[in-house]
């Protein structure tokens, strides 16, 4: 959290944070509940929140940007065979 505190303070952008944690908390704890619960049969399906604006710049909108290329990170991450979530799972954003 100190880390994440000095990029905020570097972007001297307070409502980045109002942003931010916002929209990547809550796909952090849909995988955690998706990696507990999604059943193991290959059939889960795991819908994160994303955004066009995580594929290119987003001037003016740095917090917003920057939470959904997060989410997109994430979805890619979990997408991935050890992601954390059961053999199969499908997963988007």
């Amino acid at each position: 959290m100190v880390c994440f505190l000095k990029l905020m303070i570097i972007f001297d952008s307070p409502p980045c944070l109002l942003v931010l944690l916002p929209a990547v908390q809550p796909s952090v704890l849909s995988a955690h509940i998706g990696a507990r619960f999604l059943p193991t049969d290959g059939s889960g399906l795991l819908v994160l929140t994303g955004a066009e604006a995580a594929k290119g710049s987003t001037p003016g909108m740095l917090g917003y940007g920057l939470a959904k290329a997060a989410v997109h990170q994430l979805a890619a991450g979990l997408a991935d065979g050890d992601g954390g979530l059961p053999s199969g799972t499908s997963v988007n954003a």
